[in-house]
């Protein structure tokens, strides 16, 4: 073989290396960019799932805080009504028991008045005992004073017995001695008062707990 058949060949042989070469390394940059492309879409992707999950996380959490907000305001709401229904059941509840007093008063100026009258040549007949509104009040507004209230109302019916009872006699007598007859009934008619008095009192110091109780506890009224 002669020295230019060799060079040839050799020149050959280069271009050869040399083009496999340039196959292997576009082979590579193809590879290299592929390999980028999907790790970048992969990548996108991924945060796109995860802006996706925390879409969904703060659409749930505001969701929650919707209800969590309606629910507050509903209790808010309910427990200012409640606070509101009690100031008015306590407000309700001490005008109601002034009421009750009254009412408990008048019975006994009632009483009082009746008897004045019984002196008399021709007494009249005691009308009824105004006890209707004292006892509704009782059961209406006064449920821890329903023993007190029928103690005393038990107690002015029987002291106006105690008065017809009189007036029966007088009539019967024709009224020809009122004043002494009034005597052998005062005994009586005393006793009967005095045990409204006493039935009174009793009222009054069951009132003076449920005054308490509407103001939560009061000082104590100074010993005289």
């Amino acid at each position: 073989m002669d020295k230019a058949l060799a060079e040839e060949i050799a020149q050959i042989v280069l271009r050869g290396l040399w083009a496999s070469k340039g196959e292997f390394f576009l082979a590579m940059t193809i590879w290299a960019l592929v390999s980028g492309l999907f790790a970048f879409f992969g990548a996108y992707l991924a945060k796109l799932a995860e802006g996706r999950v925390a879409d969904r996380r703060f659409e749930t959490l505001t969701a929650q805080l919707a209800v969590t907000t309606t629910t507050v305001q509903r209790i808010q709401t309910e427990v200012a009504h409640g606070e509101w229904a009690q100031r008015e059941w306590k407000s309700i509840r001490q005008r109601k028991l002034e009421e009750l007093l009254g009412e408990a008063g008048a019975v006994e100026a009632f009483l009082d008045h009746c008897r004045n009258q019984l002196p008399q040549a021709q007494p009249p007949t005691p009308p009824p005992l105004p006890l209707d509104k004292f006892e509704v009040l009782v059961h209406l507004y006064f449920p821890e004073l329903l023993d007190t209230g029928r103690a005393f109302a038990t107690s002015a019916r029987a002291a106006v017995i105690t008065l017809h009872e009189f007036c029966i006699a007088n009539g019967e007598a024709g009224g020809q001695d009122p004043i002494g007859l009034f005597n052998q009934h005062n005994i009586a008619i005393m006793a009967a008062r005095r045990s409204v008095i006493d039935r009174r009192a009793a009222l009054d110091v069951a009132a003076v707990q449920v005054v308490r109780t509407i103001f939560a506890g009061p000082p104590d009224a100074p010993e005289n």
